[in-house]
């Protein structure tokens, strides 16, 4: 396994348990939402907005398909 994988096992599993803290669903839509805002600016900062935009799009077009900006398929 390589180092870079080896980090973002801890991160994630540091992520998780942050999740398992929370007490309501609330709480980790919450963590979710602050977690995302946090991702979209360090995206940001490393690969500009146009970048940001290009990865969040392919992101949710592979995850649910054509994505053409309005949230409809």
């Amino acid at each position: 396994m390589l180092e870079i994988e080896k980090k973002a096992k801890n991160y994630l599993r540091s992520m998780d348990r942050m999740i398992m803290g929370c007490d309501t669903e609330e709480e980790v839509r919450m963590l979710a939402c602050a977690m995302m805002t946090s991702a979209v600016t360090i995206l940001e900062q490393q690969i500009g907005p146009r970048g940001t935009k290009k990865l969040l799009e392919g992101t949710l077009e592979a995850r649910y398909g054509r994505y053409d900006g309005d949230g409809s398929k």
